[in-house]
């Protein structure tokens, strides 16, 4: 049988018109773009009212991230929060003269949000919300990323 979208010879059931390896990327496809769907709807369409420092985000969760520069000397990381990191990424990106990264992007909690990880990094910070990057930060960064509810990631 001919795959009807790589055309490669394969060995299948007669109703089958994919080779599973584009059958498995499908798949793939499908899941990131209902996990992308649902992270677009959480940002774009979370009505809940939620409480931070006395004030009130009527445009639903709120998202700790991180971004690093890639190509200044020192490295330096910008540790921030929005109810919409995207947006919020991409304007730091438009006035910020070097490449670069964002490391995560996770939905704040009382365990884990933007103060937390401010006061873990104080001894390193820079100005406002601009922390050195050296392995100790590098540590403390990829352990939030391996143990909290990644909304985006490197």
């Amino acid at each position: 049988m001919i795959c009807n979208y790589c055309g490669k010879d394969f060995n299948g059931k007669s109703e089958q018109v994919y080779c599973d390896s584009c059958i498995k990327i499908q798949k793939d496809y499908i899941t990131y773009r209902e996990s992308h769907e649902k992270i677009k709807n959480d940002i774009l369409k979370g009505y809940e009212l939620y409480t931070k420092a006395g004030k009130y985000l009527k445009h639903g969760f709120i998202y700790c991230y991180c971004i690093k520069s890639l190509s200044c000397n020192p490295t330096v990381v910008k540790i921030g929060q929005s109810t919409n990191p995207y947006k919020r990424i991409k304007r730091i990106r438009g006035g910020f003269p070097f490449e670069t990264e964002v490391i995560f992007i996770i939905k704040e909690t009382d365990i884990i949000n933007e103060d937390i990880i401010h006061n873990e990094l104080d001894k390193y910070r820079l100005n406002g919300e601009w922390f050195l990057y050296n392995e100790e930060v590098e540590g403390i960064l990829y352990t939030i990323k391996d143990n909290y509810n990644l909304i985006y990631e490197t």
